[in-house]
């Protein structure tokens, strides 16, 4: 699964990002947690750059209803940039045993 970040004005200097994942309805057999990794849009970036955060799902063979879990931008290098609200994407997780896949894309915007 995959995260989108996406900067709406050109970057002065290198700019780094924390970011985890929190737990919803979809808990840890459900997708592998992160905590404290870090993305950075190196200076020059320009309005539009894009960065991605990836978060893999676990498969079960388990029948389910649409479960989620957060992403979030905790911190920033002090480059002068914080993320927009909202700073946390939800992500949902459909279920790939019935006729949906477990797909998801999502964006947040810094």
């Amino acid at each position: 699964m995959t995260v989108v970040l996406l900067t709406t004005e050109p970057l002065g200097r290198d700019t780094y990002f924390s970011f985890s994942t929190q737990d919803g309805t979809a808990v840890n057999i459900d997708f592998d947690r992160v905590v404290g990794s870090v993305v950075i849009f190196n200076e020059g970036a320009s309005n539009g750059a894009t960065k991605q955060i990836s978060v893999s799902i676990i498969d079960d063979s388990r029948t389910e209803s649409t479960e989620s879990f957060t992403v979030t931008l905790s911190s920033t290098n002090g480059g002068g940039l914080v993320p927009t609200t909202p700073s946390t994407a939800t992500v949902s997780i459909i279920d790939n045993d019935s006729m949906y896949k477990n797909y998801c894309f999502c964006v947040l915007v810094i």
